[in-house]
């Protein structure tokens, strides 16, 4: 897969088109969100999640409705529903981890 960029135009089709979604809203200016990039490639490149990112200085109307606080920060969405999110930035390991955890939590 490859890292989608979502906008307000384009996010429904990519909520319809992918069953697992991790949305990470970044911005330009956050050196944190630039240093969590190599991470999300890693996952994007080895798990069954759609990685889609949301630039938040550009689409503040889709920050708004995910009420996003602090960045980086990322909501793991299944079939369209929030089911997890994930503040600050990780390794790909921890992030793995935190993924497995939320997946987890929603089949019991």
């Amino acid at each position: 897969m490859a890292i989608l960029h979502a906008k307000k135009e384009n996010f429904e089709e990519i909520l319809e088109n992918h069953p697992l979604i991790l949305l990470n809203f970044w911005a330009e200016w956050c050196a944190p969100c630039r240093a969590f990039i190599e991470t999300l490639v890693t996952l994007d490149e080895n798990e069954p999640v759609q990685v889609v990112k949301i630039n938040t200085q550009r689409e503040e109307e889709l920050m708004k409705r995910f009420e996003v606080q602090g960045l980086p920060y990322s909501i793991l969405l299944k079939n369209g529903e929030k089911i997890g999110e994930i503040k600050g930035k990780c390794s790909y390991e921890v992030l793995k981890q935190k993924i497995d955890t939320i997946l987890a939590e929603e089949r019991e």
